[in-house]
């Protein structure tokens, strides 16, 4: 389906606090805008929404967030060209910004939502967009409880080796027989090592992070949509967690549950290579 969308850039005669004044004639402000769906249907937490997964489950979701780094346009020779995300908000800290698509209410109550990534950009025509989901290994394994904001959002958070959750969609499924299945789908890096005993991780095996290539995107006058349904296809989101399993997809890569599900983030996951990501597609 075709989104509608009207992308209010910022003024370009605001001065951004300590940009200096040459640098302010050849940039330009930039929104990046985001916006959220559940199987194809603007997303809503609360609301219960049929044909999710292969078992076409209704669900009601209760969080939909991602963290998104290194933004960056393409321009009409195909040059990456990156974005300076501002300052001084409680969503952007250095080159990561939290994507919120919760209404701030019910069973999503909370400070959301935020659905723009703003910053500058040189004058020039953009043909595209790309960033990373996920946190970079720099910030990844910081002490959450002393991180500057959007890196001190708990529940967005694992523990310091394990790192933050690049993604983490929440949906409660209902089933034939009535009865209700939690099932989560939280990506971050797995097989972290740490460099010792109190130590924050030196590597991490499975980094997760997906670099997104979306083409054909004009930042004056398309957005971003995000539907975690399409990674869903394959997955019964009805099916219990079981013994020793997850209630959903941790990102482990033994966890059978993952193993339909971050092929379709651009990730391989054991024997399986990774396809064409399908959590986000241009809308005009």
């Amino acid at each position: 389906m075709r989104y509608l969308t009207l992308l209010s850039l910022l003024t370009a005669g605001v001065a951004g606090a300590g940009v200096p004044m040459a640098a302010q004639a050849a940039d330009r402000p930039v929104a990046i805008r985001f916006a959220g769906a559940l199987g194809g249907a603007p997303f809503a937490c609360g609301r219960p929404t049929p044909g999710i997964g292969k078992t076409g489950a209704t669900v009601v979701a209760s969080d939909f967030r991602f963290y998104v780094s290194e933004v960056a346009l393409v321009d009409d020779t195909g040059k990456e060209v990156p974005v300076t995300l501002d300052q001084g908000t409680p969503w952007q800290h250095e080159d990561v910004a939290l994507v919120d698509l919760r209404q701030g209410s019910g069973p999503c109550a909370g400070p959301g939502p935020r659905v723009e990534v703003t910053g500058r950009v040189p004058e020039g025509h953009y043909k595209g967009v790309r960033f990373t989901l996920g946190v970079p290994f720099a910030l990844n394994h910081v002490d959450a409880t002393v991180a500057p904001a959007p890196l001190n959002v708990s529940a967005m958070f694992w523990t310091w080796q394990y790192g933050y959750k690049f993604l983490k969609v929440d949906l409660t499924a209902t089933t034939l027989a009535g009865r209700k299945n939690f099932f989560a789908l939280h990506l971050g890096s797995t097989g972290c090592n740490s460099g010792g005993p109190g130590q924050p991780p030196i590597s991490c095996a499975n980094p997760n992070r997906p670099r997104i290539d979306l083409a054909g995107f004009d930042p004056d006058t398309d957005r971003i949509v995000a539907d975690p349904a399409a990674l869903l296809t394959d997955s019964d989101v009805t099916e219990p967690a079981g013994h020793d399993m997850a209630a959903g997809c941790m990102s482990a890569p033994s966890d059978p549950k993952c193993l339909p599900v971050l092929p379709k983030l651009g990730l391989p996951i054991s024997d399986r290579p990774a396809e064409a990501q399908r959590l986000f597609q241009v809308a005009r």
